[in-house]
């Protein structure tokens, strides 16, 4: 009898905590992915066959039952919960879901073939203001306009930023634009108009602290620096009284200058 698949669907489905959530494309960053190949409508000896996309290379990972990736073999799992002479149900389990597992799957069975992207939501790996450290005590000058730039990077999944002085949401005084290369998005928050205090630094911004905090599907980080303003230096002289020859003019100090024509 030869070998027959008409039809071939695959799915994801996700396992964070004791929950489990289904997705077209979707694991998490160290939960459990189970990529669900069925067949329907096949002969009693069709074989299935799973395989990844990864730098340009075709990897087997599995034919039928036994898998064949050696590189993840303590990761892979292949399951069979539903297993008949004209329906299959193969499920191909990764454990400790990592950023490399985000690439192209595909089963087949004959000229049946069916692929999807899995998209792994990983964690932002980077996270900063300026150029400054996380707790980091940045220096304002009293009535200036700081420019403030909050940049995140690393995450698989797209970013949101809000932007906080103290328990105070300032995100709309910014503007944002996003990136994205290999998968990895970046995030740039900045304003080069936005001032602490609605108008400028003034003294009671002093010790306020200035947090910038990305999230995606499942991550968050934050970063906060604390501002210490500068106040300006005045400078206030006086003099005692004397007086004081310069050629044939006498000059009375006494906290500012009197000329006495000769």
């Amino acid at each position: 009898m030869v070998a027959i698949c008409l039809t071939l669907s695959l799915l994801v489905h996700f396992v964070t905590g004791e929950k489990v959530e289904l997705s077209a494309s979707t694991a998490v960053y160290k939960s459990k992915a189970t990529i669900t190949c069925e067949v329907t409508e096949t002969t009693f000896d069709s074989i299935v066959i799973l395989e990844r996309q990864q730098g340009g290379d075709t990897i087997l990972i599995s034919r039928n039952s036994e898998i064949h990736d050696l590189a993840n073999r303590n990761r892979y799992n292949i399951f069979l919960p539903k297993f008949e002479e004209t329906n299959k149900i193969y499920q191909l389990e990764i454990s400790d879901v990592e950023l490399k597992d985000g690439v192209t799957y595909s089963c087949r069975c004959e000229d049946a073939t069916d692929s999807l992207q899995l998209a792994v939501t990983g964690p932002i790996s980077s996270l900063t203001i300026n150029n400054y450290n996380a707790g980091e005590t940045v220096s304002l000058d009293i009535q200036d306009t700081p420019s403030l730039v909050c940049s995140a990077k690393g995450s698989s999944g797209a970013i949101t930023m809000k932007v906080f002085v103290d328990t105070e949401d300032v995100t709309s005084h910014f503007q944002s634009s996003q990136s994205q290369s290999n998968g990895v998005y970046s995030w740039v928050f900045t304003n080069k108009n936005y001032t602490i205090n609605n108008g400028v630094v003034k003294k009671d911004d002093e010790g306020k602290n200035f947090t910038c905090k990305a999230t995606n599907q499942q991550f968050d980080e934050q970063v906060m620096i604390i501002i210490h303003v500068l106040d300006k230096p005045t400078i206030a002289c006086a003099a005692n009284q004397h007086k004081t020859s310069i050629g044939a003019r006498n000059i009375d100090l006494v906290g500012q200058q009197k000329y006495k024509l000769p």
